[in-house]
């Protein structure tokens, strides 16, 4: 008897308990899994019978294999316990508290020379569970940690694949644009024929069509004898291709038809006796022209171009004296009529289609089947 007293007075040293708390609402649950040898369960019961625990046995459950096995065989208890051994061999406890993952294992055997070996085996069992239960009824630990399983890749919840953003909103290839600016040109005779420039264009992926029509500011030709003011209009049909483009503007290439008209004045004698004046008169030549144009475009709809070529103007006119012993030429226009031009241009919105709050709310519900689990 005293020896099995000092036995019980030593259980709770088993639990190392960190404070002293008491039992606050329901009672913890602990469940006994598995089948018990001989009276075992009468003993743990008896002893067991003044704690504030709910004990539940469960004999026709399979023992755990471990904490992990346990939790989740009984994920609603606090502690389960289980029991390896037959009706007087060696005994092996199994305890585990799954709120804090922790695992007590005992080995309890049979004492030498007793008439009632069996019996003391189980009463030390029983006062095992007895001292555990009590130590965390005080607030105390059991036995060793068992760290949480790593988990496997089975397990792991495979990364939510995100909704692929919506597809840019198709845009039509036909653009239409507008300049105005101003364009100077040099024929070997004028200071410069120059004046202001208009054109339209129609814009189709990286082919582009236009109309241009420049007019000029007559300039004045003198000499000795006489005074002319000469002024130079052109009317082409322009084609290019773009060479580079960007969001931030482009370089084209481009080549013009058309046909240039020059407008003489009348002829102001400077020394009546040696000349007699010519009235006013227009002349045409056909024009055939290459030019590269490089736009800025600051805003989608708003640009600047630089516009950058030569003209062939083969029936470019001259001006003459007409005199007894045959004519002598006072002015020869270039052939080749290089030009610069700089334009503020305008273009036409890209058509989308569809608004972008039409797009989102296109795009919303499939956005939301690829982000559900």
């Amino acid at each position: 008897m005293r020896a099995r007293l000092a036995l019980a007075l030593s259980l709770p040293l088993l639990a190392t308990a960190a404070r002293a708390q008491p039992a606050n609402g329901a009672p913890a649950q602990a469940v006994v899994a598995g089948p018990l040898p001989g009276d075992l369960r009468a003993r743990v019961e008896g002893q067991t019978g003044d704690l504030a625990w709910r004990l539940r046995f469960e004999p026709a459950a399979p023992r755990p294999a471990g904490l992990d096995a346990a939790a989740r065989a009984f994920p609603e208890a606090r502690v389960v316990v289980w029991v390896r051994g037959g009706e007087s061999d060696a005994l092996r406890l199994s305890l585990v508290d799954l709120r804090d993952r922790r695992l007590l294992e005992r080995e309890v055997a049979p004492p030498e020379g007793e008439a009632f070996a069996a019996s003391t085996l189980h009463e030390t069992a029983a006062l095992l569970i007895r001292g555990a239960l009590q130590a965390l009824s005080l607030g105390g630990e059991v036995g060793v940690a068992v760290p949480a399983p790593a988990p496997t890749p089975e397990a792991q919840r495979p990364p939510a694949v995100p909704a692929p953003p919506p597809p840019p909103p198709p845009t039509s290839p036909w653009l239409l644009e507008a300049e105005l600016g101003w364009l100077a040109a040099l024929d070997g005779e004028s200071p410069a024929a120059h004046g202001p420039h208009a054109g339209l264009a129609l814009r189709w992926k990286r082919l582009r069509v236009g109309l241009e029509v420049a007019t000029g500011i007559a300039a004045t030709l003198s000499d000795a004898f006489t005074r002319v003011e000469l002024r130079r209009d052109a009317l082409a049909l322009s084609l290019g291709v773009a060479l580079l483009r960007g969001e931030r503007g482009g370089l084209d290439l481009g080549l013009r038809l058309g046909a240039a008209h020059w407008q003489r004045g009348a002829v102001e004698l400077r020394a009546p006796s040696a000349t007699s004046a010519a009235p006013a008169r227009h002349h045409w030549s056909a024009l055939v022209g290459a030019a590269l144009r490089l736009t800025w475009t600051p805003h989608p709809l708003v640009g600047l171009r630089l516009a950058l070529g030569a003209d062939l103007v083969p029936a470019a006119p001259e001006l003459v004296y007409e005199a007894p012993e045959g004519e002598r030429r006072r002015n020869a226009l270039w052939l080749a009529q290089p030009f610069l031009g700089l334009a503020l241009v305008v273009r036409t919105a890209p058509n989308t289609g569809r608004n972008s709050a039409t797009r989102e709310l296109a795009h919303a519900p499939r956005a939301i089947f690829r982000e559900a689990p």
